[in-house]
Formats: structure tokens, sequence, C-alpha cells
């Protein structure tokens, strides 16, 4: 009988304990899911569209087999950037599910835009350097970027029949917004062989972005 008494007893105390120890399991995975919450809060919705020749189009960071071998995504702001008559600058750079990409460059600094700010560009400001003055927008189309028979495949607003306007909204937090639009060429070679150029262009319209920047070096062109 005394047994029996003993072993009751010892599960009572084995039961207690556990009902226990389930309160603080409750709270840690109420913290846990807390955490996730405040990580959700940081994130920022990308937003990187605009109508090329009237069609609707988005980009988005770069998925798929080019990633971070040819290709990477940009969005950052540079202090010393020697690919920029200013010295400074800002780059972004986004892709479509085939790997096409919009870039968006302005020639300043990230701290010295003061919002909003516009930025504006057409053929009179074009004097043949490589580099733009103010900002460019440009288009690559990736198979003929790799097609280098012709060189075609870049338009770009830099160019005698080009232009470009960027409106920045806002740069709080570094997280830069604004609209664009421009005139995009792309002038090449029709063969390898062939010194008679080619002209092609691309209107685009409606652009909007929201691309949360990072400080760290731009590559370009250096002289």
């Amino acid at each position: 009988m005394k047994k029996m008494l003993f072993a009751l007893a010892l599960s009572a105390v084995l039961l207690t304990g556990c009902e226990k120890e389930e309160p603080e399991t409750e709270t840690n995975t109420s913290t846990n899911s807390n955490s996730s919450s405040d990580s959700d809060e940081e994130k920022i919705n990308e937003i990187f569209t605009c109508k090329i020749d009237g069609n609707q189009r988005s980009f988005s960071t770069l998925k798929g087999y080019y990633s971070s071998f040819l290709l990477d995504n940009i969005n950052a702001f540079d202090n010393d950037w020697c690919g920029s008559r200013t010295g400074k600058g800002i780059k972004i750079e986004r892709f479509d599910s085939e790997n096409n990409s919009v870039v968006i460059e302005l020639f300043e600094g990230l701290n010295e835009i003061e919002t909003p700010m516009t930025y504006s560009l057409d053929t009179s400001d074009y004097d043949g350097v490589v580099v733009p003055k103010i900002a460019r927008i440009a288009y690559n189309d990736i198979d003929l970027r790799f097609d280098y028979e012709t060189g075609a495949g870049e338009f770009t607003s830099w160019h005698r029949n080009g232009n470009v306007t960027v409106n920045v909204t806002s740069t709080s937090n570094n997280v830069i917004e604004g609209t664009f639009e421009g005139w995009l060429c792309d002038e090449y070679y029709e063969t390898y062989y062939s010194d008679e150029l080619s002209l092609d262009s691309m209107h685009i319209t409606e652009g909007k972005f929201k691309i949360k920047l990072v400080e760290e070096n731009i590559g370009g062109i250096c002289w």
C-alpha cells in the first residue's frame, strides 16, 4: 500500500513539473514571433516599373543563371566614383524575367539631393563624352548584348537623339524614390565587319522606383 501511495505521489510531482514548463515554451514562441514581425517591418517593398513604347514592364532583383556571374543587382551610392564627373553618384539597376535590365544613374552625392529634385537632360547637353553630366537611363537587351557581332543591345539616353528626366521625391533612410522617363537610343554596326551604323530607339514613360541604397563602390569607366 505504501509503495502504491509513493508511486502516485511521484506521478503527481512529475505532472506538476510538466505543467510549469508549458508557459515558458509559449513565451519563447511569442518572443520569436515578435522578432520576426520587427524584421518584416524593416523590409522595403521595392518598386521599379515603367512603360517601354507603351507596354507596361516590371523589373526586380535578378534571379537565374546570370546572377552573380555576369550580372548583378545594383542599388548603391558612392562618394568616390571615378566613373562620375563629380566624383559621386547613385546607381540602381533591376531586371525582368528574361534578364533585360533598366539602369538609372545620377551623378551626384546622395546627401546633396534636396528633394524634390529634378534631373533633366536633352540633346543639347550631349557632347560625345562617354560619361553624362547629370543623369542617365539605359536599357540592356541581354540577348543583343551577348551578340558581339554587332555590339547592339544597349539603349541609352546619353545620345545625340536621347533625353532623360529623373524626379527624386525622397531619400529618407537611404531609400530613394521617384519617377523617370526618356528617349533611349541604340547606335550599332550592322555587322562586325561593316562600317554602316544603324539607329534604334525606345521611349520610356511612367517610370517609378523605390529602392533601398547601400554605400559601396560603383564599378564604371575610369580615367
